[in-house]
């Protein structure tokens, strides 16, 4: 195609269209992210939002073009009018657009090539750092109008992807090269939204597994983005071109532009197997089904894996139930290999065992539902260490203490006389196994199950004192009651009575 100002023109037009695009995509993940609490498509507004620049420059860079294009016409056109040698010695001081085109290829595009490289690292590292934490199983909130969510995914990746498809269509041609640059960020766009939309389908299936993932994910691809950006750079300075040629700019995604045009990859794949084996493989006649049947073996492929997902394999120490569409047609299947209806009709389900981490995070610990497992309804075992366990140093994070007061024993005195009280600390492990995981898993939340087990309201300090006495008492003296927790289970108050062993006087003036 000849490069003259109309394609250019075009090309800026093209331009001017990827600008808004980007920009109706990045204010629609933008707004979503922060006012529904997803932390994976705020992060990805920010991945947008850089494509915004690579557009604005592309958008600049091929109107400059254009400007050349128009000048170097008015040069023809005056050399052939003009007579004298004048002209023609001060023509090319007057060559403006050329010149600043030649600064464009020379400082600017090289400097926004770093630029867009550094802030994809710094935004990425930036997200990673304040979205790590709710990657864990647990941390990260449930999903809001997760029907929005998936809406609004697979229309961005719909636009992204047909609009990178065409512009990468366009850059066949070498007068329109660098819009590959842009289609690059369409098509991250794209794929972004398309595993938004994904992440919200299967969380609402079941799983929040992809949707952690993605917290952590996108930042992870800005910052390769970036590495890669900032490669291209180096690696520009030693890479050979013709003379005349203008060289491709850094900021243009050499992966993401194999994934806007796939035909790309095939053609790239058969020139090496023809290298390699020294014959046109590309012209075999194998070679052509395939590459016009793929797209079928893709669906047969993703078919196959469709069903597979019928079997499921149940771990030697694992009990768990089938559900289909959320209730329950097997209450108990025990390990091995079972037989049940594709997903997403039929689902395993396998109680979690967490625990709560010392920021207040639930952490998934196992999902063993016929081992044995551990409670403490006293004082929490003493830390791991090599220092002796003395009482006056510190052993462990909470002493729970039980005042008790002995009953009256026969000879002991008259029932009216004063005893003293004692204060006893003391460990009581539990050891438990799960029968029934239905009703284990329907007990409550799985942060509350092993607390509801182990909390006051059950009995504990009754229990914890029974050991310690000679005969039947009263209950404790620092009595708490049960208060709710924010999961709705019901879970003892924290505060409890701290004394040391006095009389009944003493005690009272203390108190």
């Amino acid at each position: 195609m000849k490069a003259d100002h109309l394609s250019f023109k075009r090309a800026s037009s093209v331009s001017m269209l990827g600008l808004a695009i980007q920009i109706a995509i990045s204010l629609v993940l933008f707004f979503y992210g922060y006012y529904s609490g997803d932390r994976a498509a705020f992060s990805a507004s920010f991945l947008s939002l850089v494509g915004v620049l690579v557009w604005l420059v592309l958008l600049l860079l091929f109107d400059q073009h254009r400007r050349e294009r128009l000048e170097a016409m008015e040069a023809e056109a005056l050399a052939e009018e003009a007579n004298s040698s004048v002209f023609e010695e001060g023509a090319a001081d007057l060559r403006l657009a050329s010149r600043r085109l030649q600064t464009w290829y020379r400082f600017v595009i090289p400097v926004v090539s770093i630029l867009i490289g550094a802030a994809l690292i710094a935004l990425g590292y930036w997200r990673y750092r304040v979205s790590e934490e709710f990657a864990t199983a647990g941390a990260l909130l449930e999903a809001r109008h997760a029907g929005w969510a998936m809406a609004f995914g697979l229309i961005i990746a719909f636009v992204g992807f047909v609009f990178a498809r065409f512009v990468s269509g366009m850059a066949k041609q070498a007068v329109w090269a660098n819009l590959r640059g842009g289609s690059a960020y369409a098509v991250a766009a794209a794929l972004v939204g398309l595993l938004l939309a994904v992440a919200q389908f299967v969380d609402v299936a079941g799983s929040d597994a992809l949707r952690r993932l993605l917290v952590v994910g996108i930042p992870i691809l800005m910052m390769g983005m970036g590495v890669e950006v900032l490669l291209n750079f180096l690696l520009d300075l030693y890479r050979p071109r013709k003379k005349g040629a203008y060289p491709r700019p850094a900021f243009d995604s050499r992966v993401l532009s194999l994934i806007s045009a796939p035909d790309r990859i095939a053609r790239s794949i058969g020139e090496a197997l023809d290298y390699q084996l020294g014959f046109g493989v590309q012209q075999t006649w194998f070679y052509r089904l395939v590459l016009r049947s793929w797209p079928l073996a893709v669906v047969f492929g993703v078919f196959v894996v469709w069903l597979l997902s019928c079997w499921t394999v149940v771990g030697p120490d694992q009990r768990g139930m089938v559900l289909r569409f959320g209730a329950v047609v097997r209450e108990d299947i025990g390990p091995g290999i079972h037989f049940k209806a594709p997903w997403p009709i039929d689902r395993v389900v396998i109680p979690e065992l967490t625990e709560r981490t010392e920021s207040g995070q639930i952490r998934v610990v196992g999902r063993t539902a016929t081992g044995i497992r551990t409670l403490q309804l006293g004082t929490p075992p003493a830390e791991e260490s090599d220092e002796p366990i003395l009482w006056t140093n510190e052993h462990t994070k909470e002493e729970i203490y039980n005042i008790v007061q002995p009953s009256v024993t026969e000879g002991g005195g008259s029932r009216g006389a004063s005893q003293d009280v004692a204060l006893v600390a003391i460990e009581v492990p539990v050891k438990y196994a799960i029968a029934d995981p239905l009703l284990f898993d329907q007990l409550g939340p799985p942060a509350c199950v092993s607390r509801s087990c182990g909390s006051r309201a059950c009995g504990r300090s009754r229990s914890t004192c029974r050991p310690c006495r000679s005969t039947r008492s009263s209950a404790p003296i620092g009595r708490t009651w049960p208060r709710r927790c924010a999961s709705g289970c019901r879970r003892p108050s924290t505060g409890s009575t701290r004394a040391r062993t006095a009389s009944p006087a003493a005690q009272g003036s203390r108190s």
